[in-house]
């Protein structure tokens, strides 16, 4: 906006998006080059995910280190190649997952963790 604008003008500043400076504070370059697998949410995941917000940050560095990457989501608009896009509308309903976001993602997430363990042939977690 305006004072951004003012900011390069006069004193130089820079501008970046914000995903970016939050992921050079909290080092997550790093922790996801040591990652085996990367999850990362939104509540609706569209085009705008895509555009500077924290998932395409997450989304790209993962691809850019060569760790998988999944994605959970109350409703997912947008299909990315190479991404495992995890909805929880397409899988319970979206009346279903307004109702009950809590417990459907937890359900969603563990679905996802042991098709993960199963297609990179690690063992069956404890129950």
């Amino acid at each position: 906006g305006g004072m951004g604008a003012g900011l390069v003008a006069f004193l130089g500043a820079r501008l970046r998006p914000g995903v970016e400076l939050v992921m050079e504070a909290v080092n997550l370059r790093e922790r996801i080059a040591a990652a085996d697998l990367v999850v990362t949410g939104e509540g609706a995941f569209d085009q705008q995910s895509l555009h500077g917000k924290a998932p395409e940050g997450v989304l790209r560095t993962a691809r850019e280190l060569g760790v998988p990457a999944i994605v959970l989501c109350g409703q997912a608009r947008v299909d990315v190649p190479g991404i495992r896009i995890a909805s929880l509308a397409g899988r319970f309903g979206l009346e279903a997952a307004t109702e009950r976001s809590r417990p459907l993602l937890e359900a969603l997430a563990a679905e996802v963790a042991a098709e993960y363990r199963k297609e990179s042939g690690l063992a069956p977690s404890p129950a």
